[in-house]
């Protein structure tokens, strides 16, 4: 993560590798701020420019964007794993019931074509 200040505004770099847009999008809701988020032309960094800061501080507003992105790549990145392993308990439990009760599973089959 870089940052600069640039005509103005405040310019923060991303690593798309890392931070997902979504996340970016998030932090600054919260804020309900003014900003513009775009990728570089590699698609490895995610560019926030932030066109109006309500707080005086240009490092103080740096921080909580940096906290805030961090705190929702973590919130989005347990969801994915929530949602893994939930997808893969599902999918061992219907295959243990298609041993079991294999007219059922065809039923089911059936109704989800």
């Amino acid at each position: 993560m870089q940052s600069e200040k640039f005509e103005g505004n405040i310019t923060i770099e991303f690593d798309a590798r890392i931070y997902s847009e979504q996340a970016v999008k998030s932090a600054i809701y919260d804020f309900n701020i003014a900003a513009r988020i775009s990728l570089k032309e590699d698609d490895k960094e995610i560019i926030l420019v932030i066109l109006q800061s309500p707080v005086d501080s240009r490092s103080s507003i740096e921080e909580q964007i940096y906290k805030s992105v961090l705190d929702h790549q973590v919130r989005i990145d347990v969801e994915k794993e929530l949602l893994g392993s939930e997808a893969r308990r599902t999918a061992s439990i219907l295959n243990s019931l298609s041993y079991r009760f294999p007219i059922m599973t065809s039923l089911l089959q059936l109704q989800t074509s």
